[in-house]
């Protein structure tokens, strides 16, 4: 997401930020959440979203291709299962503070996501186009298909030493966000209430339950 945008200051807001900031990449650095709150809080949460576009799309090389492409990302991110489980109120600001914390990449067939056993950072994904393979070491064949949109990683957060309980690769080509779970938490405490916090929270947990559920249906079932 940091590398590929850069524009003209076109309006007031956008005029505020680039005061901040010249790139994307010093943004990340140098603007902090809690300023660009000040500058987009106010208004309906549409109006959040509208003006929160801006400080995303503040640097960008191009405004047709970023709207374009800040557009199609962010409307499959919608329409992953965990934001379609959130209140509708909070889906446009989840999706709008996933694509600022979140970077593109391209992923190719037989690429590994993530690895059953590994421990990292707290990493999460958004598959935005794509399909992926699940598999765990006592079932090395496929146990399951994952298919673009989806929001994948959340089940680390919950697994001692966090550590990843399957094997995901790369099926079908596509492209991907990645992001830390810690970042995404950080960045959404200032834009979302205490009682939000704690709906983001409970939806995640129940979609990482979930998702072990399925996958352990699975393994029975073969």
């Amino acid at each position: 997401m940091r590398d590929y945008l850069a524009e003209e200051v076109r309006n007031p807001v956008k005029q505020e930020l680039k005061r901040k900031t010249k790139s994307l990449h010093d943004a990340a650095k140098q603007v902090d959440f809690a300023v660009q709150k000040r500058n987009i809080e106010g208004g309906t949460d549409g109006d959040q979203v509208n003006r929160a576009n801006y400080v995303v799309a503040e640097t960008h090389d191009k405004k047709e291709v970023a709207d374009m492409k800040l557009k199609l990302m962010r409307n499959r991110i919608l329409r992953t299962p965990l934001v379609k489980t959130l209140p509708e109120g909070m889906r446009q600001r989840f999706a709008m503070i996933l694509l600022w914390v979140s970077e593109t990449k391209d992923v190719s067939r037989r690429d590994k996501l993530f690895v059953e056993g590994d421990k990292d950072t707290g990493t999460g994904c958004v598959i935005l186009d794509g399909m992926v393979e699940v598999r765990t070491e006592d079932n090395p064949e496929a146990v399951k298909c994952i298919e673009a949109p989806d929001i994948l990683g959340e089940v680390q957060l919950f697994t001692p030493q966090g550590q990843r309980t399957a094997t995901l690769e790369v099926v079908v080509p596509g492209t991907i966000l990645t992001f830390a779970w810690h970042d995404l938490g950080a960045a959404a405490r200032q834009f979302y209430s205490d009682e939000e916090m704690a709906t983001l929270k409970r939806v995640i947990t129940e979609s990482a339950w979930r998702r072990e559920e399925n996958l352990f249906e699975k393994v029975m079932n073969r």
